[in-house]
């Protein structure tokens, strides 16, 4: 058999094949209905004996490429929208997006899928050098806003790359349609953000030393996905024939519904969004309450992220702040286990973002606690000094008391009252006072007189003293006649400045002198003084005279016509004086 014969059976038996995917056709088929590509007559192959060569690796990769774009009915345009999408996804996750030296933080790296971290970063650096809850509040909305973005640069890419591998008008045109809207996102959002350093001084350094290599690249693969894909589009219309364009003649009644219903449906899930946003925000969910201490003088106090929901809420209408919403407890100290206390969350303003409201939290948690009562601490109190001129001895620290507390007598009632920074105090140790804080305490204990065994040498020496104010001269006589001597429970020194509670326990020795005073002509009526010692105590039942100076020394510089005016005069300063044996 010749090779014409050879030939004419071989296109007798072959069948007609596409091209491109490799699918049957028919004889008539100028396109493909499967994959759109132009078909080539066999009269226009070649007609040259079919050799068999071995591949190449280059010629078998070829042909790889080429069955999987048979396979998917790609065309080359697809493979670049692909390849654009991969490259945007490498720039959002692998390479540096910020890059930049900040004070105190240093040199600051960041993909474009990590910038949440990079801004929480930044808000904790404005914490630490004294930045405002509303600081907080704005940057927690720029994190949500990022998430929202970077999850758009991470979808988005995505459905270009499937669409691209569905053969569909559908497909091709949701894919296209989702390049540009993703490219749009990118150049606004990179706009904001180079708008917002822009008032900056240094503006252009700062702006090219911020944005790292993954700003170009996220750039590129965005333009070569949106070219790659928008061409696809193109020649998927232009090989299957289709123009096009919108003939609303035939849009069907049902289509009109459906697509008004559509429509409809949106307007409403925005205006259910809308009014959503312009509802009062609850933010109760973020109070706690925290109890610490003892029982039955437990403390409660607010905890909980609510102060930054509130700026994030406040900071977000006009003319309004954080400081319009009060968020208050009823109660907060002196709790016990099992107590009740109520939070309330108020407004000054008439329409406040912040709902009003209030919730009711039980108190637990509360340590041990152990009581006393205050005649336990009473027993620290002491009476000093002797009766009708006794003292209250108590710590200041602990009592005070509004009633005199010197010149006291065996039977007075003194009332002493725990102070309230004791009480507290107490309480944070886990102790809690039982019953009153104040009771009246009677005074008891108190001596009535002294008997100092060397009561003969005070009272010599009293008398010197009332011998030297009384010296005889060259024209007068002087006789010094010792008559009765008196006990004063207290100091009585002739100073402004002296402290009762400094004297306490001291005592006085007064004795009436009688003074007779004779000259050479005439002889003078008999006259009445008072000496003494004053500032004196007991050791040992006796008076140390020794330790006595001028500073102790007593006289009221008076001159009295008798002892009993002496006396009265003497009670009058001293009414509770007494007569010593």
């Amino acid at each position: 058999m010749n090779k014409a014969g050879i030939r004419g059976d071989f296109m007798e038996n072959k069948k007609n094949i596409c091209t491109n995917c490799g699918k049957e056709l028919d004889d008539s088929s100028i396109f493909c209905p499967h994959c759109g590509t132009k078909q080539t007559s066999v009269d226009e192959t070649s007609s040259e004996t079919i050799e068999t060569k071995t591949p190449s690796s280059v010629s078998k990769f070829n042909d790889n490429m080429k069955n999987i774009m048979g396979k998917y009915h790609l065309i080359p345009s697809d493979i670049i929208a692909v390849l654009g999408a991969v490259i945007t996804l490498l720039g959002v996750y692998v390479f540096h997006f910020f890059d930049v030296n900040i004070p105190l933080l240093g040199h600051m790296s960041s993909t474009l899928a990590g910038s949440m971290k990079f801004v929480k970063q930044l808000l904790e650096l404005g914490e630490s050098l004294g930045g405002t809850s509303s600081v907080s509040g704005e940057v927690s909305s720029m994190i949500h806003q990022l998430q929202f973005f970077v999850a758009a640069m991470t979808v988005f890419p995505i459905i270009v790359i499937v669409c691209t591998f569905i053969n569909k008008k559908i497909s091709k045109t949701i894919g296209s349609v989702v390049a540009l809207l993703v490219t749009i996102l990118y150049f606004i959002f990179n706009a904001k953000v180079q708008s917002a350093i822009a008032s900056s001084a240094d503006s252009k350094d700062l702006i090219n030393s911020m944005f790292g290599p993954a700003g170009s690249i996220i750039m590129v693969g965005l333009l070569i996905m949106l070219g790659g894909s928008c061409y696809s589009l193109y020649s998927f219309f232009k090989k299957n024939g289709e123009k096009i364009n919108i003939d609303f003649s035939k849009i069907t009644k049902k289509q009109w519904m459906i697509g008004g219903g559509i429509i409809g449906l949106i307007i409403i899930i925005f205006g259910v969004f809308a009014v959503i946003n312009n509802m009062q925000k609850s933010v109760m969910n973020d109070v706690k309450v925290e109890f610490s201490g003892y029982n039955h003088q437990g403390r409660a106090r607010l905890s909980g992220n609510f102060q930054d929901k509130i700026s994030d809420i406040m900071n977000k209408k006009k003319d309004m702040s954080a400081s319009d919403i009060s968020v208050d407890l009823n109660k907060s100290s002196g709790l016990s286990n099992g107590d009740k206390v109520t939070v309330r969350i108020s407004s000054t303003l008439k329409k406040s973002p912040v709902k009003t409201e209030t919730k009711t939290f039980t108190v637990s948690g509360l340590k041990k606690s152990t009581s006393y009562t205050i005649d336990s601490l009473l027993k620290s109190v002491k009476f000093n000094g002797f009766n009708h001129y006794g003292q209250v001895e108590y710590d200041e620290d602990i009592f005070s008391t509004t009633d005199e507390n010197t010149e006291l007598s065996n039977g007075d009632k003194v009332t002493l009252t725990l102070s309230n920074d004791y009480i507290d105090q107490e309480s944070l140790n886990g102790k809690v006072l039982k019953g009153t804080k104040s009771k009246a305490v009677e005074v008891s204990g108190l001596k009535d007189t002294v008997q100092p065994s060397n009561l003969n040498d005070l009272l010599n020496q009293t008398d010197s003293v009332a011998r030297d104010d009384n010296k005889s001269s060259s024209w007068s006589t002087y006789t010094v006649t010792r008559q009765d001597s008196y006990f004063v429970g207290k100091d009585i020194t002739n100073s402004w400045y002296t402290d009762s509670y400094d004297t306490a326990g001291k005592f006085s020795v007064l004795t009436i002198y009688k003074i007779d005073e004779k000259s050479d002509s005439t002889t003078e009526p008999s006259k009445y003084k008072v000496y003494g010692y004053s500032g004196l105590t007991l050791k040992d039942n006796k008076v140390d005279i020794s330790s006595l100076s001028s500073n102790n020394e007593y006289s009221d510089y008076q001159t009295f016509n008798s002892i009993q005016e002496a006396l009265d005069s003497l009670k009058t300063d001293y009414p509770s004086i007494s007569k010593m044996n």
